[in-house]
């Protein structure tokens, strides 16, 4: 059985940052079935800023081609778990942060692999 089997996602509130809206709109539908309530879609590092501190999400997924590499400052401002989507992962090489980075493009299955592992640290499992 892997992590992802035995994660429960039910109630953990995400909140999506991708400036793709395709991609977007495939995340909101995966991470919907995996029981995860998206509290919001942005499509910039400001918009997603503003929307951690309002919604208080449990977790942000964010394309780090859209934090313009910047995440390093994002996570500064807002204490909240990351999963980093990128073209170019080894980019996140140098940020200095341990998150999951997922390549693009991802499977449902690599997606949730990511989250569990977030979601397992929050939750201290």
């Amino acid at each position: 059985m892997t992590v992802l089997a035995r994660t429960n996602f039910q109630g953990k509130r995400i909140l999506v940052a991708v400036d793709d809206a395709l991609l977007a709109a495939m995340l909101t539908v995966d991470l919907a079935d995996l029981g995860f309530a998206t509290v919001d879609v942005v499509r910039s590092l400001e918009a997603a800023l503003q929307s951690a501190r309002s919604l208080h999400p449990d977790v942000l997924l964010l394309d780090l081609h859209l934090a313009g590499g910047h995440v390093d400052a994002f996570s500064t401002y807002v204490s909240i778990p990351l999963v980093l989507i990128s073209d170019d992962p080894a980019s996140s090489s140098g940020l200095g942060l341990s998150v999951p980075v997922m390549s693009k493009p991802f499977t449902p299955a690599a997606l949730e692999d990511a989250l569990a592992r977030v979601v397992l640290s929050i939750s201290g499992g």
